[in-house]
């Protein structure tokens, strides 16, 4: 009598999401690039010729590492149980009322990041990345995100990844769905920021464009526009059982 293997499990068995450690890091940077291993942007914006892989290893871990620093983010993992391998990602901005000293911490922050920028030091973008377009996109999202988002008030999505191997698998909504049902059951809205294959997912969750930021590469010798919804999510009321 020939032996089986059991049958997989079911979707919502087989994929778990809990929150991401310092530990996952590693892990952390390797979706981040998969996800953007074939996208023209990120390779005009972060050239892979211009930026030795060490470089970028370093400035995506200390990217990582001070998110897990602040108080209003919360990054969350899903994992495959079948292999233990985390396939999907998303950081999340909490709705969080910054204390005075918190305020004063973070002014300073700002003011020594200036100083830095002044004397050609700026560590904000590894060394070798086009500065000129991520000061365009970048800025732009930033200047976005203070118009139409509330640290105070407001559930962001600041980053949403999903390895290759594991898209068109619901992933990406499991991920926002988390979120979404908090600030539903709290009555705060969400924001976030779409890519053209993202926009399609947010809309059926309910976002709505409110703004957009656009970058022509041709400015700086490459192909296409660059484009990023910035969208909005009005709370869900419960229904009523």
């Amino acid at each position: 009598m020939g032996s089986h293997s059991p049958p997989p499990p079911p979707p919502e068995q087989q994929f778990i999401l809990v929150p991401c450690t310092p530990l996952d890091i590693p892990s952390m940077i390797t979706i981040y690039l998969s996800a953007f291993s074939t996208d023209p942007f990120s390779a005009a914006t972060f050239p892979r010729d211009a930026i030795a892989p060490s470089e970028f290893n370093r400035w995506l871990t200390n990217r990582f590492q001070r998110t897990f620093q602040q108080p209003e983010i919360r990054t969350f993992k899903i994992v495959d149980t079948l292999t233990g391998q985390m396939c999907a990602l998303a950081r999340w901005a909490f709705p969080y009322e910054f204390s005075p000293e918190e305020l004063q911490k973070k002014e300073e922050e700002k003011k020594e990041k200036e100083a830095l920028k002044a004397k050609g030091e700026d560590d904000s973008w590894p060394l070798g990345a086009n500065l000129a377009i991520c000061l365009a996109k970048f800025g732009g999202i930033d200047a976005a995100r203070s118009k139409h988002c509330s640290a105070e008030t407001d559930y962001a999505i600041q980053l949403l990844y999903v390895s290759p191997e594991y898209q068109r698998k619901g992933l990406a909504s499991m991920l926002l769905r988390y979120g979404l049902e908090m600030a539903d059951r709290e009555g705060k809205r969400a924001y976030i920021e779409a890519t053209a294959k993202g926009k399609v997912v947010y809309e059926r969750l309910g976002f709505e464009v409110v703004d957009l930021v656009e970058v022509d590469l041709k400015e700086w010798g490459g192909e296409g526009v660059e484009r990023n919804w910035i969208m909005v999510r009005e709370p869900k009321k419960a229904m009523e059982k």
